[in-house]
């Protein structure tokens, strides 16, 4: 039971860091499966992944971790990662050192 608290406080902190990421991306259309042309924001390197994998909130829900995909294609992708850890973190790091 102490995992999926963990998991949730964890998942919670990821939020907060993604809201306050999510004003550089180019959102258009961001809704639900249903609505015409829906988008979504992707947590490229997933939530659940970050956190089994021990990654930082901070580099989950940073910029480079946002993307805007398809309402559908993001429920098909569900806790799936469309990059490796290793990617996530040189592009976390290597663009950190310019921000």
């Amino acid at each position: 039971v102490s995992e999926l608290s963990d998991y949730n406080r964890y998942r919670r902190l990821v939020a907060l860091v993604t809201k306050r990421n999510i004003q550089y991306l180019d959102i258009t259309n961001r809704g639900r499966i249903g609505t015409p042309n829906a988008t979504n924001i992707d947590h490229i390197y997933s939530i659940l992944r970050g956190f089994l994998d021990g990654i930082n909130p901070e580099i989950i829900g940073s910029i480079h971790n946002l993307r805007v995909i398809d309402a559908v294609e993001n429920v098909k992708k569900q806790e799936n990662c469309a990059i490796s850890k290793q990617e996530l973190l040189e592009k976390y790091y290597e663009n950190k050192k310019y921000t």
